[in-house]
C-alpha cells in the first residue's frame, strides 16, 4: 500500500472526525493507529476515526466503522453517522432522496434536507433505542431500571439507554463541578462492563433540553448525537416529555432536533455535517517503530 493515505476532515456541531474511504475494506487499522491519528498534538486530531466500506446490505451505499479517539470501536456515532452522509452525497453521488448507510447497530435511513458546498443539514433515522439493562448493557439490581449513585450526599439516577452505543442519562446534575466528577466516574463504573456515555440533561421544556456529554474514550465533547437522542429517549421513558414530540436539544457546539416517536421506533435527528478539509498522512511518522500498527495491505 503506498505511504500516503487520504483523509478527510468532518464535523457536526464540532464533534470532529477524519474520515477514510475503504471501498475495498482493505485498510487494517490498530487501537494504536487509531489513537495516534486522532491525537490532536501528534497526529491529525479529531474525537473520532470514520471509514466507509463496502456495505454488507444491497440497499446501501457504504458500510460506515467508527472509533473513538482512544483507539476503542463503538457500533454507532450520532454525528459521524451524519458526517458519512454528506461525505457519500458530496462524493460518490448519493441520491437527493433518502439512502441508507450500514453501520453496526444497523442500517441508517438519510436525507440531505439542505445541501451546501461545505455544510449540510442531513436527516437520519437511528436504530431503535434499547432501555432494558441487558440490552445497553448495564448491570442493574433485580428489577431497577435505573443506576443510582451517591453524589454530594443525596441519590443521582442515571438512566440506562442503548442507541448502539451505550449511554448513561441523568436530570440530576446541574453544576459544572459535580458533572467534571461524576463523567469519569460513571464511564467506569462497575454497572457498565463496556464502560459507557454518560449525558447531562436539563429540561428547559417539554420540546427542549440542554445536555453534555461525558463520552467514552473521549471525555467532554461539544456535541453527541447518539447522546442527544438517548436523552430525548430518558426524558420520554421518565415521564419528562411526551413520546413523539420534537425537541431541541442544545449542546456545546450547537444544536440538534429529535423525535423519539415510541419506545419501539426509530429516534429521528436532524442537525448539520461540515467537510472542513482534506490531506494524506503517513501511517509510519504517527507510529514509528510500530510496522504492525500501519494500515496494510493483506498479502
Amino acid at each position: 500500500m503506498a505511504d500516503l493515505i487520504p483523509f478527510a476532515k468532518y464535523e457536526g456541531l464540532g464533534n470532529d472526525f477524519v474520515l477514510l474511504d475503504d471501498p475495498l475494506d482493505r485498510l487494517e487499522l490498530s487501537a494504536e493507529l487509531v489513537a495516534a491519528i486522532c491525537d490532536r498534538n501528534l497526529g491529525i486530531g479529531a474525537d473520532g476515526l470514520l471509514v466507509i466500506g463496502a456495505p454488507r446490505i444491497e440497499e446501501a451505499l457504504g458500510r460506515m466503522r467508527y472509533w473513538n479517539r482512544d483507539g476503542g470501536p463503538a457500533a454507532m456515532c450520532g454525528n459521524g453517522v451524519r458526517c458519512v452522509a454528506k461525505h457519500l452525497r458530496d462524493r460518490h453521488g448519493g441520491p437527493l432522496g433518502p439512502f441508507v448507510v450500514d453501520t453496526d447497530a444497523g442500517p441508517v435511513r438519510c436525507r440531505i434536507v439542505a445541501e451546501g458546498s461545505a455544510v449540510s443539514r442531513v436527516e437520519v433515522e437511528l436504530t431503535v433505542p434499547r432501555t432494558a439493562p441487558a440490552d445497553v448493557p448495564a448491570v442493574l439490581p433485580d428489577g431497577a431500571r435505573e443506576l443510582v449513585r451517591q453524589s454530594g450526599g443525596r441519590d443521582v439516577r442515571f438512566v440506562p439507554v442503548s442507541m448502539g452505543n451505550p449511554h448513561a442519562v441523568t436530570f440530576d446534575v446541574e453544576s459544572e463541578e459535580e458533572r467534571r466528577a461524576l463523567g469519569p466516574a460513571i464511564e467506569s463504573d462497575a454497572a457498565f462492563p463496556e464502560r459507557v456515555n454518560v449525558g447531562f440533561a436539563r429540561l428547559l421544556s417539554d420540546a427542549e433540553l440542554r445536555l453534555d456529554v461525558y463520552e467514552r474514550g473521549c471525555g467532554f465533547t461539544r456535541a453527541c448525537g447518539s447522546g442527544a437522542a438517548a436523552a430525548v429517549v430518558a426524558a420520554a421513558l421518565t415521564g419528562r416529555i411526551p413520546w413523539g414530540k420534537t425537541v431541541t436539544v442544545h449542546l456545546p457546539g450547537g444544536d440538534l432536533r429529535l423525535t423519539a416517536p415510541g419506545p419501539d421506533q426509530p429516534v429521528r435527528m436532524e442537525g448539520p455535517a461540515r467537510r472542513v478539509f482534506e490531506g494524506t498522512f503517513v501511517a509510519r511518522h504517527l507510529v514509528p517503530g510500530s510496522r504492525d500498527s500501519r494500515p496494510s495491505l493483506p498479502g
